[in-house]
């Protein structure tokens, strides 16, 4: 229920609660189960390690913009990793800013323009 409070009130597509190892406590959307081990996925992997942690990474076939941030304390007890769907909307809107068409493509397939 916090997670899906969290990913509410920010108005987040995603939101993951790891522990201090990167094991998935809980996600907003059960879209993933409790116990996956996400330590080696971006950016939870780079926060691990205690760098900053932002990326674009395709997760179950859509487009994240993600960050990770540790929760501390004070001691890092976990991490919250956050996300923001790249879509069709994502693309249009970039487009009307930018004057640009846009697509994003992964792994040979389109996956918003």
């Amino acid at each position: 229920s916090v997670a899906v409070n969290y990913r509410e009130r920010l108005g987040l597509d995603l939101l993951w609660i790891a522990d201090e190892k990167g094991i998935l406590l809980a996600d907003a959307q059960e879209r993933a189960h409790a116990g996956f081990d996400a330590a080696g996925l971006a950016p939870l992997d780079a926060a691990l390690q205690g760098r900053p942690a932002a990326v674009v990474n395709e997760l179950g076939g859509a487009l994240y913009q993600l960050a990770a941030v540790p929760v501390r304390a004070p001691d890092t007890i976990g991490y919250l990793l956050a996300g923001l769907a790249i879509d069709d909307a994502t693309a249009a809107q970039l487009r009307r800013e930018t004057g640009s068409e846009v697509s994003f493509v992964s792994g040979g397939r389109l996956l918003a323009s």
